[in-house]
């Protein structure tokens, strides 16, 4: 395991709630677990709008599934989507992370999912009945080469969506530049699978994490997570955290190459500053200065030219407030 995906891992672990403070419960209803029994267990963190999944296992694919699980119960038809926004993994090119229905918690169960892969870019993904050995003829289907194209060079920022009705489920994906003239954003159909096997009185939806390779770890983060019911209409996002004072959280990825993206929490509406500074305490950039009203944001730094590798440092302040320094490693 290389020094730079060692520093990674460790940087997440700490953001998953070891000594920083910014870790919380996964939000009411939503629950997590190992899936198949996988050698390497993996965990699941809530921060900030923001789910942080490790995942072990060899694979979902074959007959038996190993990988970790952030699900809630889900009911009749609908649909679970989130943005894929960063995945970390030495391990196999086919390490997976995505959204996924699933009948039961077990190993062998019948599923649908849409997935980003390290290296093949989104895919969906079926298994139809219990313990059914899937292969790549017929249980994969991916968009088209374009978006190979479009994720070469490991891109993640991509969305994923996967919709139930009855017992048809649909994939779809969703880029940065597919939206419309409204702002609203623009699904793309992968697929549509018959699924007789997935109930309609239980079935598991959430995000699922596969490193693909026994030994090793999959790190993902996943954001803008929604869910919604199509009988009721009922549109759930992840709740909104009551901001109680100004609140600068950990960076993500730490260490980072070339960017990286700060959030933070202003609890009443004022001018906002979040500068940077290097190991000197010289000021390198003022990444954000401007009015706020009460929220959570995130702010995101490119250090592609003009910034050498080391230690970096970031604040926020609003007009007396002054914000702890936190430390952020930048690796080229």
């Amino acid at each position: 395991m290389n020094l730079f995906y060692t520093c990674m891992r460790l940087s997440l672990i700490l953001l998953l709630g070891i000594g920083i403070g910014i870790a919380q419960d996964l939000p009411e209803g939503w629950f997590n677990e190992d899936v198949g029994e996988p050698a390497d267990a993996g965990n699941a963190m809530f921060s900030s709008d923001t789910f942080y999944v490790t995942g072990g296992g060899t694979d979902i694919w074959n007959a038996n599934d190993e990988f970790h699980f952030v699900y809630r119960a889900f009911e009749g038809d609908g649909y679970i989507q989130a943005k894929v926004d960063s995945l970390i993994t030495e391990s196999n090119e086919w390490a997976k992370a995505g959204v996924m229905m699933r009948e039961e918690l077990i190993g062998g169960s019948p599923f649908a999912m849409v997935v980003n892969t390290r290296d093949f870019s989104v895919e969906m993904q079926q298994r139809f009945d219990y313990d059914e050995s899937m292969n790549s003829a017929t249980y994969n289907t991916r968009p088209n080469d374009q978006l190979t194209l479009v994720n070469s060079g490991h891109r993640w920022d991509i969305w994923v969506k996967l919709e139930r009705v009855g017992t048809e489920f649909t994939g779809y994906y969703s880029l940065d530049t597919l939206v419309d003239s409204t702002g609203a954003r623009i699904w793309n159909v992968i697929a549509t699978k018959q699924m007789d096997y997935m109930t309609e009185n239980f079935t598991n939806a959430g995000l699922c994490v596969t490193a693909h390779t026994t030994g090793v770890y999959c790190d993902a983060v996943f954001t803008e997570v929604e869910y919604g019911n199509n009988a009721t209409g009922v549109t759930e996002k992840l709740p909104d955290i009551i901001i109680q004072d100004f609140v600068l959280h950990a960076n993500y990825p730490n260490p980072f190459n070339p960017s990286t993206t700060i959030p933070y929490e202003v609890n009443r509406a004022s001018d906002v500053t979040v500068t940077i500074y290097d190991i000197l305490g010289r000021e390198v950039v003022q990444l954000v200065n401007k009015f706020h009203s009460p929220g959570s944001y995130k702010a995101t730094w490119n250090a592609a030219s003009g910034t050498s590798s080391g230690i970096y440092f970031y604040q926020l302040k609003s007009g007396n407030y002054r914000s702890q320094m936190m430390k952020m490693v930048l690796v080229k």
